[in-house]
């Protein structure tokens, strides 16, 4: 039992209760993480969209993601990161909801780029008030707790998920919905505004024209992008594959969910082993695999084949982020 106690308070021991709530949130937020992962069968099953519309839709999101953060980012600093952690989940779940009675081509794939844009807007206050709360050298190891709570919840959401599609997706919007309200909900009543002088106090974007010049950064963005190009497709080709080999979306949830709860079991025992390589083949490794993976998905029409793909999804994704330290 000491040893356990040990392992515990070296895992997650010492950090501050403002950590804890915003862990908390993130947890109750992604086990309500419905729409996203389904949202191509919504799209085909519930809407009638052919599998190509439905792509493009859903593309939509990335699309607006790519607007997103660098906006909460933005934000963060301007006006704090409370105020942008409550309004971007707010803001989540009402775009959620006007999606759920979109009816219209043109209005579904606004209300979805809508949700691209308003989804991330938490991201980078979330960073930022880890940056601010705790010790540098505790911020790794919060990174990985809050990273193993996304894929817990992630794990959850996708199967219980899958369940509920098979009763219509209403429930999910509407459940997704109410956990961005509650995520909200738990930062304003928990977590206090955290945010430096130095940060409300800068101006202009000096940051973006360094990076712009500098070429490593520049292609690793480069290299990233095509990297996540691969891995968006878990939520736009693996499920209408699956649905077009008849596979339900109970089955659908049950694959993506493997992925999460890989992450939570295997990344704390090749974590060491990754951080002893240089981080171009970190990235050159995840990249091969994701490669892999999308070959797999190609050519499988089991539930088996789905299977294997999404297990090696998964170590792509552990090799391209080792930088994370969940439990040992």
């Amino acid at each position: 039992m000491i040893a356990v106690r040990r392992a515990l308070h070296a895992w997650a021991g010492g950090l501050p209760r403002t950590f804890w709530s915003l862990w908390a949130g993130t947890l109750v937020n992604r086990i309500g993480t419905f729409v996203e992962p389904f949202l191509a069968l919504y799209l085909t099953q519930a809407r009638h969209l052919s599998a190509g519309r439905a792509g493009v839709v859903v593309a939509l999101v990335g699309g607006g993601s790519v607007i997103s953060q660098p906006l909460g980012g933005a934000l963060t600093d301007r006006i704090g990161r409370r105020p942008t952690l409550v309004g971007g989940m707010v803001a989540s779940g009402l775009a959620i909801t006007a999606l759920a009675f979109a009816r219209s081509l043109w209005a579904i794939a606004l209300c979805t780029l809508l949700v691209g844009i308003v989804g991330d807007l938490y991201r980078p206050a979330s960073q930022a008030t880890i940056a601010d709360v705790v010790a540098i050298e505790d911020r790794r190891r919060a990174s990985g707790l809050l990273f193993w709570a996304v894929n817990l919840g992630f794990s959850v959401a996708a199967l219980a998920g899958g369940l509920l599609a098979a009763r219509g997706y209403g429930l999910l919007f509407a459940l997704d919905a109410i956990t961005c309200c509650g995520y909200a909900l738990v930062v304003w009543r928990t977590i206090p505004e955290t945010r430096p002088p130095e940060a409300a106090q800068h101006r202009g974007a000096p940051g973006f024209r360094v990076v712009l010049r500098d070429r490593l950064a520049v292609a690793f963005c480069g290299i990233n992008f095509s990297v996540m190009l691969a891995y968006g497709t878990i939520y736009t080709i693996l499920p209408l594959a699956m649905a077009a080999h008849g596979h339900g979306a109970d089955q659908y949830g049950l694959v993506v969910a493997i992925n999460g709860l890989a992450i939570v079991l295997l990344q704390p025992l090749l974590t060491p082993w990754l951080l002893r390589m240089t981080p171009a083949a970190n990235v050159g490794g995840g990249a091969l695999l994701m490669a892999l993976a999308m070959g797999i998905i190609a050519v499988s029409d089991a539930l088996g084949g789905y299977v294997v793909a999404i297990l090696v999804v998964t170590l792509g994704e552990i090799f391209h982020r080792p930088d994370y330290e969940p439990p040992p």
